[in-house]
């Protein structure tokens, strides 16, 4: 029997749904069936998982759902400290039980946004949008500024991310510094690592913004949650978005997509002099 014909029969159908959460590689497949589900090559194991109906207003979190799952789910535990720096994909699959062809609908397709925690339930409720949220931007892709539009290390920027990658045993933890000899380097001046990201070697997704570079010392938006001494990072360098950077430190300059001599006088704010 079809899915259709089990979905809009009056006794036959028996649904259940299928989650799967994405982070760079990392997968998380559970279904809210009471059983392990197995659908191709995936295996679904059994959580108390589910969610509530798409939101179908003209309200700016339209097309928005709300998934609820246990205290301890792994999802919800990456929202404890704050956001994730790489976003969580969620893909949702309905199908039935009694279905012997293994026919399956895509019920919603989006990313994780926030979580928050239900203390009277004892679970969290992970709040969804829709893949179509990437469709309300409403600010252009180029902006006529000074600085590169171009994201660093992007297909469009050209930069080899793993030209510039350094690898950094930990030697100190001080709260959002972390110090490691391997910051010191006549390749890596003070400043290399502004703007750049650092990054476990077991664990990509696990990484944080550099604010500050100085001698063996970077500074970080925000601390990681595990890290000691020993620890093995991946640290990339930032960029400043500049001529000067882009064409000294990158040797990328004819990508460059800033605008440097825009005038700094507006006519339109002021009078023309002679």
């Amino acid at each position: 029997m079809t899915y259709d014909a089990t979905e809009t029969s009056r006794h036959e159908g028996s649904p259940v749904e299928l989650y799967e959460f994405s982070q760079g590689s990392t997968l998380w497949q559970w279904t809210s069936a009471a059983v392990e589900q197995i659908s191709g090559s995936s295996i679904y194991e059994p959580i108390f998982i589910s969610r509530n109906e798409i939101n179908q207003s003209q309200e700016d979190h339209a097309g928005n759902i709300e998934v609820l799952v246990p205290r301890d789910n792994a999802i919800a535990a990456l929202f404890v400290p704050y956001v994730p720096t790489v976003p969580i994909g969620l893909t949702i699959r309905r199908r039935h039980r009694l279905d012997g062809d293994d026919e399956t609908v895509i019920a919603f397709v989006g990313t994780v946004l926030s979580a928050r925690y239900l203390s009277g339930e004892s679970r969290w409720a992970l709040t969804c949008g829709p893949i179509s949220e990437a469709f309300r931007r409403t600010i252009p892709l180029a902006l006529y500024q000074k600085q590169c539009n171009k994201a660093l290390y992007s297909p469009e920027c050209g930069a080899n991310q793993e030209t510039f990658k350094r690898t950094a045993t930990v030697t100190g933890v001080d709260g959002f510094d972390v110090t490691s000899d391997d910051f010191i380097s006549t390749e890596n001046p003070d400043g290399w690592f502004n703007n750049g990201w650092a990054q476990k070697l077991q664990d990509p997704n696990d990484r944080r913004w550099i604010i500050n570079h100085v001698g063996d010392r970077i500074t970080l938006m925000n601390p990681f949650t595990s890290l000691d001494v020993n620890d093995v990072l991946e640290v990339f360098p930032g960029c400043q978005r500049t001529e000067e950077v882009c064409r000294v430190k990158f040797d990328r300059l004819p990508e460059h997509l800033g605008f440097p001599r825009i005038p700094e006088k507006n006519p339109f704010n002021s009078s023309i002099e002679y």
